[in-house]
C-alpha cells in the first residue's frame, strides 16, 4: 500500500486529503486534485513509481510519478492513479 496526501492547489499547498493505493487497482482522483505527495509506502512494495492516467478508468497510457521521495508531484492533468 502507498499512502499519499492530495491537494486541491498547486505545489502541495492548501488542505490535505488522505488517499491510499493498493497494487493493481485504479483509483480516480476526486475533481479538483492538482498535486500529491507520497508520505508512506510498505516495505514489501518493489515499485519505484506510481502510474497516473489522463483517462479516469486507467485505460490511457500511463505516466510515471516517483514514490521514493517526498517531493510534490503535479497531477492536475491526470484523472486516475494506479500502483
Amino acid at each position: 500500500q502507498v499512502r499519499m496526501h492530495v491537494f486541491g492547489e498547486d505545489n502541495c499547498n492548501g488542505p490535505i486529503t488522505f488517499m491510499s493505493a493498493n497494487a493493481d487497482t485504479c483509483y480516480e482522483f476526486v475533481a479538483g486534485i492538482k498535486s500529491l505527495r507520497v508520505v508512506h509506502h510498505d516495505n514489501s512494495i518493489r515499485y519505484n513509481a506510481l502510474n497516473v492516467y489522463s483517462a479516469p478508468d486507467c485505460k490511457s497510457g500511463p505516466v510515471l510519478q516517483p514514490i521514493l521521495n517526498d517531493g510534490c508531484s503535479a497531477v492536475v492533468a491526470y484523472k486516475a492513479i494506479k500502483l
